[in-house]
């Protein structure tokens, strides 16, 4: 979600749509970067899930699965 939020407000690159074109894929792969420093706000950032509700703030809570599949599947979920 994050992702298509920045796409859809990319002045410089909204309007390409799938294609060959580098244009696009470099439009997406901005997009991802921007979801993914978003993802890790939310899972460890001073806002986040660990330090308001705490949480994975313990050992056996912590997920790093989600700091790899969800800007990952993320990416793909925008090119699809």
């Amino acid at each position: 979600m994050a992702g298509n939020i920045w796409i859809q407000d990319d002045r410089a690159y909204k309007r390409y749509f799938f294609s060959r074109d580098p244009r696009y894929w470099k439009s997406r792969l901005r997009a991802a970067t921007f979801a993914a420093v978003y993802g890790e706000q939310f899972e460890i950032g001073p806002a986040s899930e660990a330090t308001i509700g705490k949480v994975q703030r313990d050992f056996p809570q912590r997920g790093f699965v989600d700091h790899v599949i969800t800007p990952s599947v993320g990416l793909g979920w925008m090119i699809a």
